[in-house]
């Protein structure tokens, strides 16, 4: 009779099942697999929220520039807008009013002693003085003098008026005006 012992299983090594063993195996390499991809997600899902965040950024600091861009232009253009107009107005001016120095000077040189000018305007063809003397007898050398300076064609002496100023006693205040002679005229145009 055969003997049996108790013990016997306990003292023998466990043999694991080849099968056991795959499905150990497989778990394992599930849980791995399932891992991965929980962490490839959860990464994709950070990437995606920082592009978000980066996009908007981005789109924040391109609106601005924009918006720099777009206001650095509209000066732009409103200067360039002020400097064709300023270029025009000063060709009108040229065009329409230009007078040489040396023709205010030769007018000057013909005033004699108290006479003086408040208003002198003169343009390329016509002039007009509203000035004070102190006598008439002054204001009639003053017209004598433009009369042989040889630049006035025609003097027309509007207007004379006396008032009585504190300091300087009575003077002539008058308006004068005419034309240039035609030699002055073109002088003046070239």
């Amino acid at each position: 009779m055969p003997r049996l012992n108790f013990f016997t299983p306990l003292l023998e090594e466990q043999k694991i099942s080849p099968l056991r063993s795959k499905g150990l195996i497989i778990f394992i390499v599930l849980l791995l697999v399932a891992g991965s991809y929980l962490a490839i997600q959860l990464q994709a899902f950070v990437l995606k929220k920082n592009v978000a965040t980066k996009e908007q950024e981005l789109n924040a600091v391109k609106t601005t520039q924009l918006n720099e861009v777009l206001e650095l232009k509209r000066k732009i253009a409103t200067q360039q807008n002020y400097k064709v107009m300023a270029e025009a107005l000063e060709q009108e001016i040229t065009t329409a009013d230009y007078i040489r120095l040396q023709l205010i000077e030769k007018i000057l040189d013909t005033v004699p002693q108290n006479v003086f000018f408040q208003d002198l305007r003169l343009s390329r063809t016509e002039w007009q003085l509203l000035g004070f003397a102190n006598n008439r007898q002054t204001i009639a050398k003053f017209e004598y003098n433009l009369k042989e300076s040889g630049l006035v064609d025609k003097i027309e002496i509007k207007n004379i008026n006396s008032n009585v100023m504190e300091n300087m006693g009575e003077i002539f205040v008058f308006n004068m005006g005419g034309t240039f002679k035609q030699e002055v005229v073109e002088h003046e145009v070239q």
